[in-house]
């Protein structure tokens, strides 16, 4: 595990609920060379994390019976001071708490919330799992980027709690919005295309060796992408997929 506190205002961990949790274990585990670790649980819930070369990756969740009717989703989890402090300003800055905050035993504080739009993250007060252990290499979680309809009122949302900066870069077809902690990019916002039928969200990148690899292994395990692969200069080629449960993600390769 990582042992170095996260700052606040970083993406620090992601997990997948989703309906098949061994079924995706053998999918992310020959796509992104991952190996699995169970944590003890009590009855009735699963959490296993996954590893790439000794260090943690993310996590695989099953989807409780409560949440059925759920679609299988990947979270994306902010790093917070106090999980406590900060979903009250989630509140207060028009935001809604779903869940928490909630202590996750040993390993943190946290609280699933949703920005004005709808959009899910999660708050994460790290106590002995401050984060992953792999970030912006192959196997790791390399980007994170928010689809959403209002992209006004989700940067000022955003930039007000957690002391980020939005900076728009005129694009072809389009506006991206990149924000920064300081002088660090952590994650982009773009107007969510009109012919995505899923909800605001947040969208995690993953590393690969080979973007069309990834696409190929996908498609032979049941699964589909959802464009072709896009050429960025500067920052690789990417592509976005769903998983065999369904869950949508996007792969990069530099």
């Amino acid at each position: 595990m990582n042992s170095v506190k996260c700052q606040q205002g970083t993406f620090c961990w992601v997990d997948l609920s989703t309906s098949d949790y061994q079924a995706a274990q053998g999918f992310y585990g020959k796509l992104m060379g991952w190996t699995a670790q169970p944590v003890p649980m009590p009855a009735d819930h699963v959490y296993v994390i996954m590893h790439k070369d000794d260090k943690a990756a993310g996590a695989i969740t099953r989807l409780d019976a409560e949440k059925q009717g759920v679609p299988p989703h990947w979270m994306l989890y902010i790093a917070v001071d106090s999980a406590d402090e900060m979903a009250e300003k989630v509140r207060a800055a028009g935001g809604q708490v779903h869940a928490g905050p909630f202590d996750a035993m040993e390993a943190g504080r946290m609280a699933i919330c949703a920005d004005p739009s709808g959009a899910l993250f999660s708050i994460w007060e790290g106590r002995d799992t401050p984060g992953v252990g792999i970030q912006n290499a192959v196997g790791g979680m390399c980007w994170q980027e928010l689809l959403t309809t209002d992209t006004a009122t989700a940067s000022a949302f955003y930039c007000q709690l957690f002391g980020w900066s939005a900076q728009e870069r005129p694009m072809e077809a389009m506006t991206y919005t990149m924000f920064l902690l300081g002088d660090t990019q952590v994650g982009g916002m773009m107007t969510k295309p009109s012919e995505m039928q899923r909800p605001d969200c947040w969208h995690v990148y993953f590393q690969v060796p080979d973007c069309d690899a990834a696409i190929q292994m996908t498609k032979d395990a049941g699964g589909n992408s959802c464009m072709q692969p896009i050429d960025m200069p500067g920052v690789g080629r990417f592509c976005t997929l769903v998983d065999p449960q369904g869950a949508a993600f996007a792969v990069l390769s530099k």
